[in-house]
């Protein structure tokens, strides 16, 4: 987080959109092992709006500081994100690595048992960095 704090500042929009992203996307590569000397690329589907781009502008930093991984972003319009996404998931195509969904998908993906707890989480990872509103609301 310190990391973090240092490249966008101390806001707590910018935490909460950084580390849950950053969360998600370490809980995502712990799954890839690629080819010696090939990097693994992790395809994030999410909305399009000014924190992601935001995190899409780091993703050199992160490549470079973790260069067995590669980030492929599918920035979308929220409705498209959503079709997109949960026709990903109903079809099992394997489209997508990880999705960002919000408290409106949350509870209903949760019932048909398409979440997956994120795991590996980093010592550092703190749940309180993420704004209580939307920790609530989605867990």
């Amino acid at each position: 987080m310190k990391r973090i704090k240092q490249i966008v500042g101390d806001t707590p929009r910018a935490k909460m959109a950084l580390t849950g992203m950053a969360a998600s996307v370490l809980a995502a590569s712990a799954a890839f092992v690629p080819n010696i000397g090939e990097a693994a690329t992790i395809t994030i589907a999410t909305l399009n709006n000014p924190d992601v781009i935001e995190l899409k502008k780091l993703s050199p930093a992160f490549e470079k500081a973790n260069p067995d991984i590669k980030l492929n972003w599918v920035i979308l319009e929220e409705n498209v994100q959503r079709q997109r996404a949960t026709t990903d998931i109903t079809t099992n195509s394997g489209q997508f690595d990880v999705m960002t969904i919000g408290t409106y998908e949350a509870p209903q993906w949760g019932k048909r048992g398409w979440l997956s707890p994120m795991t590996n989480l980093p010592a550092n990872y703190d749940l309180d960095d993420v704004v209580k509103t939307a920790r609530d609301g989605l867990s």
